[in-house]
């Protein structure tokens, strides 16, 4: 092990949750100088079963591990909007995990991720889904590959309807290599209305792909009342 890395383990890392500092063999998770620890895991609220979530908006389904809630939310706000990037590999490596022990069902190909538009690569420096893609890529043993590119730029749909973000992403994706007769895994970071997720899986089925199963490393649990409150409170930080 180098000298910077035994001072690193000596000193300790920071939990990104706690703020308490761990050693690299204490931590559940670490990247760099940050980790997360079990009590701080235990936070997030877990999909129970399959993690299988269906869309009846689209007539979806969407494996996800995790509700997009309380710790998970704050670690999500800084990874994609604070420029906290080691928080995403901590997501990352918590939905691998996750999935190696229930991995979806058959074999696939390759394990692509939703794109961004330039302008918002530039302003973050990143494209969050496909760091989060990386470790799923290693924990189902499938390569992951730049499969799709944004043709329209985002527009932020905090104030649109369903029907109003569904037109904001048609035709917004395009394919950049080819998909004919593969099984593909297409992952998002947070599955919200399913309108971004339900145009990337039909730009890869319209270019000829066999299957595409839909991932995210978290979902909106809305309340039966659907209150637009707290839709909104999500939506707005899409993308």
């Amino acid at each position: 092990m180098r000298l910077i890395e035994k001072f690193k383990d000596a000193r300790g890392l920071i939990c990104c949750g706690c703020r308490r500092r761990f050693t690299r063999i204490d931590a559940l998770y670490s990247y760099k100088s940050v980790c997360l620890c079990g009590d701080c895991f235990n936070k997030f609220d877990k999909v129970s079963g399959n993690m299988r979530i269906y869309n009846p908006d689209y007539n979806l389904i969407v494996y996800s591990p995790f509700i997009y809630r309380g710790l998970l939310r704050d670690l999500f706000i800084a990874f994609k909007f604070k420029g906290m990037s080691a928080y995403g590999h901590i997501i990352g490596m918590a939905v691998g995990e996750a999935f190696s022990k229930h991995p979806p069902a058959g074999r696939y190909d390759f394990i692509t991720y939703v794109p961004l538009s330039k302008q918002r690569y530039n302003e973050r420096g990143y494209n969050q889904s496909e760091i989060i893609s990386r470790y799923l890529c290693r924990a189902l043993n499938v390569p992951c590959k730049e499969l799709l590119i944004r043709t329209v730029a985002a527009v932020r749909q905090s104030s649109m309807r369903n029907i109003e973000r569904m037109r904001n992403v048609r035709n917004a994706f395009a394919v950049c290599d080819d998909v004919k007769d593969k099984r593909i895994i297409l992952l998002d970071d947070i599955h919200t209305s399913g309108s971004t997720i339900h145009e990337c899986q039909k730009t890869l089925l319209d270019a000829g792909a066999k299957d595409v199963c839909l991932i995210t490393a978290a979902f909106v649990k809305k309340s039966r009342d659907n209150r637009e409150e707290e839709y909104k409170e999500i939506v707005c930080e899409e993308d």
